[in-house]
């Protein structure tokens, strides 16, 4: 989790936004591909989100795997991956927003602003920037 805690102090006057797989609710699907609870969907998973952030021209971290950056003119996108849960942070909205339209194919919602990731309670003040604690 020490990436996370990264992004965090990284974006601390930076825009920052939680994305996660949309959930089908009560809809019942046969199934043409892989899907949660199969021993393959993990991987196929983590297969189509590496290509799509490849697409989107992120570079994936030599370090830490689960942690892409792009950097450009505009400024930088960093991005944190914890199986569907994505914490992305940027210089600007714009630059989330290009974010969350390259990855529209993985069908993610945008949560918006980060109160919470990976059982972490996350808090702002302009002050101190970022705090996490337990809940």
């Amino acid at each position: 989790m020490t990436s996370g805690k990264i992004i965090l102090a990284v974006a601390r006057l930076w825009n920052l936004r939680k994305f996660n797989v949309a959930n089908a609710g009560e809809t019942c699907l046969r199934l043409i591909k892989s899907l949660y609870g199969l021993k393959q969907a993990g991987r196929l998973w983590n297969q189509l989100l590496d290509q799509t952030l490849n697409d989107a021209v992120f570079s994936q971290s030599v370090t830490e795997a689960c942690v892409y950056v792009k950097t450009t003119a505009e400024g930088t996108t960093v991005v944190r991956v914890y199986v569907d849960d994505l914490l992305a942070t940027a210089t600007s909205d714009e630059l989330l927003d290009a974010f969350g339209a390259a990855i529209q194919i993985l069908e993610l919602k945008c949560l918006g602003s980060v109160k919470n990731f990976l059982g972490m309670r996350i808090g702002y003040d302009d002050l101190h920037g970022y705090n996490v604690d337990q809940e």
